[in-house]
C-alpha cells in the first residue's frame, strides 16, 4: 500500500507541488523585474546587478542546503523552504527599489 500524506496526497506529489509553487516566485524575477522595472522605481541596470545577485545567492545556499538536508532530513528543510519562499514571493508584491529587492534576495 502507498505511504499518503496527512492530505491524501503522495509524498513525491506533495513535494513536486511545492516545488511548482515556489518557482512562481523566482520566475517573476526573471520574467517581471525586466518588464516592469520602471513601475517598481528600478533602472535596466540595476535589474542586472539584483538578476546576478540571485544566481550568486543560489550557488552558496545550495551547498548550506545540502548540508541542512543531510542533518535533519526532509520534512524540517522542506517546511523553512516553503515558508522563507513564500514571504519572499510576498515580499516581491509589496516592495519597490533597489534595496528592499536587494535584502529580499
Amino acid at each position: 500500500m502507498e505511504e499518503r500524506s496527512s492530505m491524501g496526497f503522495r509524498p513525491g506529489v506533495l513535494t513536486a507541488v511545492v516545488v511548482a509553487c515556489s518557482l512562481l516566485g523566482d520566475s517573476f524575477l526573471y520574467i517581471g523585474l525586466p518588464l516592469q522595472f520602471k513601475t517598481l522605481e528600478l533602472s535596466l541596470v540595476s535589474v542586472g546587478i539584483l538578476l546576478s545577485i540571485n544566481r550568486f545567492v543560489r550557488f552558496f545556499s545550495n551547498t548550506w542546503a545540502g548540508y541542512i538536508y543531510r542533518r535533519y532530513g526532509i520534512r524540517l528543510p522542506l517546511l523553512a523552504a516553503i515558508c522563507v519562499g513564500t514571504m519572499a514571493t510576498l515580499s516581491y508584491r509589496l516592495i519597490s527599489g533597489f534595496l528592499p529587492f536587494l535584502l529580499a534576495e
